[in-house]
């Protein structure tokens, strides 16, 4: 039950990445508790990648923690959010292609 739940939440929050309703950075915060819960194998160069995300921008405010920053400060963090998520915008969405079919494949077989 508990792997079905992951799976539905990574197909969701995939979806929602390659949409555009979620940014590239604030979906491997989302995705990497559910990476690490998952006894799906995922690719080592996946898990790099959504921990380097994650460690390259763990002092940068993602997703609502921008609503808690004074305003003096969050309008540089952000416009530094926003040039890193060009950067791995390509990848991420990748990445999400990837696990969405995995995730898929896998619910098939449940």
């Amino acid at each position: 039950m508990k792997e079905q739940r992951i799976q539905a939440m990574v197909q969701e929050i995939t979806a929602a990445s390659i949409a555009g309703q979620l940014g590239s950075v604030e979906t491997c915060f989302i995705l990497w508790p559910l990476i690490l819960q998952t006894t799906r194998p995922i690719a080592p160069e996946d898990k790099a990648l959504v921990g380097t995300v994650i460690n390259e921008t763990s002092h940068l405010p993602v997703g609502r923690l921008k609503d808690d920053w004074h305003p003096d400060f969050v309008g540089p963090k952000l416009a530094e959010l926003y040039r890193y998520e060009i950067q791995i915008r390509e990848d991420v969405k990748h990445l999400c292609e990837r696990l969405q079919q995995q995730f898929a494949t896998d619910m098939e077989k449940a």
